[in-house]
């Protein structure tokens, strides 16, 4: 799911439930932000910055972390990155947290999110927000994903789950 779509409180609620979720925005070995030369950067919430910058997986750390709980049946990689799409072949299933541009939106400008890449929306951001929505929905869609309401609540969201990635 993308920014605003519940996945922090997600990884937050499969833990407390004892399943094995990570959140790939706390994971600097797999997640990080760039510039377009591709130089390793610290994040910024400035507008202007992050029109130049690319959150990016690093693909062979995803695949040693998926070596290192091979023994677990169900591991939650939790997250979104420019390079997404080119992850979902390392995965038996995807699930993508589906919400409309209003409902991020709103989640973004609560002050009391709790995740380490948090912006207020501006307009512009809320513009592009919309054709990133319409992209990414199509593409995770297209790639095999299934989409799973991020609408819904919290307990509701980790309820069709489980389900999934275990079924």
């Amino acid at each position: 799911g993308l920014a605003g779509a519940g996945k922090t409180s997600l990884v937050a609620e499969l833990e407390r439930r004892g399943q094995l979720a990570y959140d790939a925005d706390r994971l600097p070995e797999v997640c990080g932000w760039f510039d377009t030369s591709g130089q390793s950067c610290v994040y910024s919430s400035d507008p202007i910055w992050r029109a130049s910058h690319r959150c990016l997986w690093d693909l062979s750390a995803i695949e040693r972390l998926l070596l290192k709980n091979s023994k677990r049946r169900t591991l939650y990689l939790v997250g979104i990155a420019t390079n997404a799409f080119d992850a979902v072949p390392l995965f038996g299933k995807v699930a993508f947290l589906d919400a409309e541009v209003e409902v991020l939106t709103r989640r973004l400008a609560d002050s009391a999110r709790q995740t380490p890449y948090s912006f207020d929306p501006t307009p512009e951001d809320q513009a592009r927000l919309a054709e990133v929505v319409r992209h990414c929905r199509k593409s995770m869609l297209d790639s095999g994903a299934t989409g799973i309401n991020a609408e819904l609540s919290l307990v509701q969201v980790v309820d069709k789950l489980i389900p999934f990635a275990e079924g």
